[in-house]
């Protein structure tokens, strides 16, 4: 569907093309402007069978069914044991090993934690990835009905899983990046914040480690004080009745401390869903304030959710923002807990 197509188009290039493609992009925004029902939906929803609400999930968000269960690259996250298993979609990673001795990007697609765009925030960036040398992992986390802490659980095993198979993958273990998209940003930027008190609940693997080397953030929803068309970001991931304090707590921003992680950031300065000024602006002044390597780049656009933002003057964020992780990668042993 070209409301979900990766790729903006230039209005000076193709005029014509980019007011076809401002009309399906407005019929987008209708559809999200139904992120209040959504509201309800996890309230009233939550007792239905886990697989039917992914499904409606799935069919809200527009996403094809990327990866079925027999996909050649998907593997489950967990076994039997899995924390807060509430039933329905397990949680999977798809891999996209190559054939050489590389660094590693865990692929953390958005979707405002009611659903994944796999498609276009991770299928696409995997290949993008692997054409420039790089192995790369997407991964499926939980969304709700599941709450916090599920899909932090879920990026934690996910790390733990690549770097526990590094050797026979080919990774080089002290080079693995995360990279988030809108809600995935916020997945990925408040990791590192919270792995003390939720890393022993990681499993067989909670010995293993789980933090990245480098972020990644695309357009990302940092600030759970923010509001999207007048409604709280805080209940998509917490749910309603929300816990304030909580919510205050897990927002990227609040979480940065001196061992940080080197990050780059990047938005489209006239994004109507995640704006910059209370987003990833927000997260620039934590990083600048205890020093972390940090770049923030906001290109001209007025769209949401572009991924490789293919032929336009933002797709520079891909390359741009590897070789920012590669130079300023922060090694494990560098950081203190």
């Amino acid at each position: 569907m070209i409301t979900k197509q990766h790729r903006l188009i230039d209005v000076e290039r193709d005029a014509a093309a980019n007011e076809y493609l401002r009309a399906f992009t407005s019929i987008d925004i209708v559809r999200r402007i139904f992120f209040p029902l959504r509201y309800f939906k996890f309230e009233t929803l939550s007792k239905i069978p886990g697989g039917m609400f992914n499904d409606m999930h799935n069919f809200v968000n527009g996403e094809p069914d990327v990866f079925p269960k027999e996909h050649e690259r998907r593997s489950p996250l967990w076994g039997d044991e899995m924390p807060y298993d509430i039933g329905g979609e397990r949680p999977y990673i798809v891999s996209y090993y190559i054939d050489k001795e590389a660094p590693a990007v865990l692929v953390v697609p958005g979707g405002s934690y009611t659903g994944v765009a796999m498609h276009h925030e991770g299928l696409l960036v995997a290949e993008a990835l692997n054409e420039l040398g790089y192995h790369a992992v997407i991964l499926r986390y939980r969304t709700s009905p599941n709450r916090y802490p599920s899909s932090h659980l879920d990026i934690y095993r996910a790390m733990q899983l690549i770097r526990k198979h590094a050797a026979e993958n080919k990774v080089i273990s002290d080079s693995v990046y995360a990279m988030g998209f809108s809600a995935g940003g916020h997945l990925v930027g408040s990791m590192t914040g919270v792995y003390e008190e939720l890393k022993e609940q990681t499993g067989e693997l909670k010995d293993v480690e789980a933090l990245p080397n480098g972020l990644i953030l695309g357009y990302p929803l940092i600030n759970f004080d923010f509001k999207v068309f007048g409604v709280s970001a805080g209940i998509f991931l917490l749910g309603s009745g929300y816990d304030k304090v909580l919510a205050t707590r897990i927002s990227a921003h609040n979480l940065v401390d001196r061992n940080y992680v080197p990050t780059y950031q990047w938005s489209l300065k006239g994004d109507p869903l995640v704006k910059i000024d209370g987003n990833c602006r927000l997260m620039k002044e934590a990083l600048d304030k205890h020093k972390i390597p940090n770049q923030l780049h906001i290109f001209t656009g007025e769209q949401h959710g572009t991924g490789l933002s293919i032929g336009t003057k933002a797709e520079v964020w891909f390359k741009e923002s590897l070789d920012f992780v590669e130079k300023h990668n922060r090694k494990a042993a560098e950081v203190r807990y």
